[in-house]
């Protein structure tokens, strides 16, 4: 089973450093691991050396790192004159080059990360043109390098079918190291369910994230947490645990001949060992059965 550790790895890391952290994904049975960086000015990714360290713990426990992500938001809603943010596109190529360095084939990142309302309430029409440029920079940088850059329906303008479907096709159109992450619960932001985004995708779809939820009433979740588009509420579960039809969306790929990685984002509130044991039964009695 191709199976990457993600939700939970970095705060391994955290505790315990990065040789313990891949020695230990090991012993819980991943073949690989997604590190995530936030790309903020004030963050330092360990893009040179420091990486082809890491790159040697992986290599001495027979691990890879299938994908690396990264949080961004190139536009941001504050931002009244809307453009794209410069900071955040140089922090973007140093994960880049921790890809390339790490022996990574496919870096993620996000496009608007937030789901507040100010995110809610930015013209898609204003912004996709930016958005547009941030990315193929970043995709046109990591073109020399042989990393293809890998998006996902995500936050609230480029998620669900139609918002997902413009953005990647222009990308498409110029780029051609583009590819999509199937992540299996993201459209649940855009009010949508995945499985027409997964039929529609498939064959772009390189890597997937797998996670669960299950929809709640609006008046149960407190004032400060996110709300879908249409004003909807999430709680995430443990996987296998909600109401996305996983089994459903491996089928899809499957009929595809998908050969990538399926990679742990378990966003819920159990114990991460927990989570990771589930998450492997799981694998193998649905994902992979």
């Amino acid at each position: 089973m191709k199976l990457s550790f993600f939700t939970g790895f970095s705060s391994l890391i955290d505790e315990v450093g990065v040789k313990a952290a891949i020695e230990k994904s090991r012993e819980l049975g991943f073949s690989g691991v997604e590190f995530f960086f936030m790309a903020k000015p004030e963050n330092t990714i360990p893009c040179g050396e420091l990486a082809k360290e890491y790159k040697s713990y992986l290599d001495a426990c027979g691990l890879v790192a299938p994908c690396v992500s990264v949080g961004a938001t190139l536009v941001a809603p504050e931002n009244e004159e809307k453009t794209v943010d410069r900071a955040v596109i140089a922090k973007l190529k140093e994960c880049v080059d921790f890809a390339y360095n790490i022996g990574s084939k496919y870096l993620h990142h996000t496009l608007v990360m937030r789901l507040n309302a100010a995110a809610r309430s930015m013209d898609y029409g204003a912004v996709l043109p930016l958005l547009l440029e941030g990315a193929g920079e970043i995709a046109d940088y990591a073109k020399d390098k042989g990393i293809t850059i890998l998006y996902e329906p995500q936050g609230m303008l480029i998620n669900g079918l139609e918002g997902f479907s413009e953005f990647y096709c222009k990308m498409k159109e110029k780029h051609e190291n583009v590819a999509v992450c199937g992540d299996v619960g993201n459209t649940y932001w855009a009010d949508e369910e995945p499985y027409e985004f997964f039929e529609r995708f498939a064959k772009e779809i390189v890597h997937a994230h797998v996670k669960d939820y299950v929809k709640i009433d609006p008046k149960d979740l407190p004032d400060t947490e996110p709300k879908t588009k249409h004003g909807g509420a999430l709680r995430e579960v443990l996987v296998g645990a909600g109401e996305i039809d996983i089994r459903r969306l491996a089928k899809i790929l499957k009929s595809v001949g998908y050969d990538g990685f399926y990679s742990i984002e378990d966003g819920s509130k159990n114990d991460r060992f927990y989570k990771v044991q589930s998450f492997m039964q799981f694998a193998k009695d649905v994902i992979y059965s």
